[in-house]
């Protein structure tokens, strides 16, 4: 069987103000599912946050991505592969 590990970016609520679907975040890319088909991941309190030798937060030290980073990352399908966008002539 392949669980693969995702992180929830957004959850949608239904027309009765309960959420029912979550965008997650995949390695691959991101997707949206049904919160009855997500299972959640048990963790300690110690796997939350991570520290190197000194003690000092590692997350503060690496800032999150740019504007550059942002714009260069490629939309990819359900399926994550990368979408290639349409070649049209002007006729």
């Amino acid at each position: 069987m392949n669980w693969p590990l995702a992180q929830v970016i957004e959850l949608f609520p239904g027309k009765d103000g309960v959420e029912r679907v979550a965008k997650l975040r995949l390695s691959s890319g991101e997707i949206i599912r049904p919160l009855q088909r997500i299972y959640p991941l048990e963790l300690s309190a110690s796997d939350h946050l991570i520290e190197d030798h000194q003690g000092t937060d590692i997350a503060a030290q690496n800032p999150g991505p740019t504007a550059a980073d942002v714009l260069e990352e490629v939309k990819k399908s359900r399926c994550g592969r990368p979408l290639i966008p349409v070649k049209r002539q002007n006729l």
